[in-house]
């Protein structure tokens, strides 16, 4: 079995938290996170004559991947997912996570410019931002940790279709953590558009959807 990577790794870790006490953050770990491999803290942050309370967690692969960061106390009505209320501190392309960071050098370099920008409203300061770009609404939804939707690659809608109907199948034992996949799209005029082949709708108990739109079930 793989060690979570403060495990394997406890210098990394104990720079990160030393580096956190420099920066004169407070952090407390959440034990319970840590006993199932996760590393989670939660943090007060001076900014400026403030303290922001926040909540970051490690990812498995750490340091190749950079750690998520909530502000449960904050709404920007920007760079910030609604719900659950991580902090867009860099744009999604991995690209833009530098290994050698530590949490504290990323708070320090990226929080004043997300709690500035994220407020601005403007739009015409908003469209000068090279990294601005519109979200799908189905990015806000939250969703049950180990919830799996399956969907064949090879299904594709033209975009003159903006009705119809959809069948998905969830397994016969899907219990608290349902596994579903599409299985058949049809149009407005109950035309098939797609279907999966037998030997995989099989294994799936279908339910068929009757009203909604197809673009927005297939966002």
């Amino acid at each position: 079995m793989i060690k979570p990577w403060f495990e394997d790794n406890p210098e990394l870790l104990e720079e990160e938290l030393k580096e956190l006490q420099k920066a004169g953050i407070s952090y407390t770990v959440i034990e319970e996170e840590k006993e199932k491999g996760y590393l989670k803290l939660h943090l007060e942050v001076p900014v400026d004559e403030d303290v922001i309370n926040l909540i970051a967690t490690f990812p498995l692969n750490y340091p190749y991947f950079r750690p998520q960061v909530q502000a449960p106390e904050i709404a920007l009505p920007r760079h910030q997912h609604p719900f659950g209320k991580n902090l867009c501190l860099i744009p999604r392309p991995t690209t833009h996570w530098e290994p050698d960071w530590t949490l504290a050098s990323y708070l320090y370099s990226q929080l004043p410019k997300v709690l500035e920008t994220g407020a601005i409203t403007d739009l015409k300061k908003i469209s000068k931002n090279e990294y601005e770009q519109a979200e799908p609404y189905s990015d806000y939804y939250r969703y049950q940790l180990g919830t799996v939707v399956f969907i064949d690659s090879k299904f594709q809608i033209e975009e003159s279709i903006k009705e119809g109907k959809m069948v998905i199948g969830f397994t016969k034992n899907s219990g608290l953590t349902p596994k579903v996949a599409l299985l058949k799209i049809e149009d407005e005029k109950g035309n098939i558009l797609h279907e999966a082949e037998k030997d995989i709708s099989k294994h799936w108990c279908p339910v068929k959807n009757e009203h909604n739109q197809i673009k927005n079930l297939l966002v």
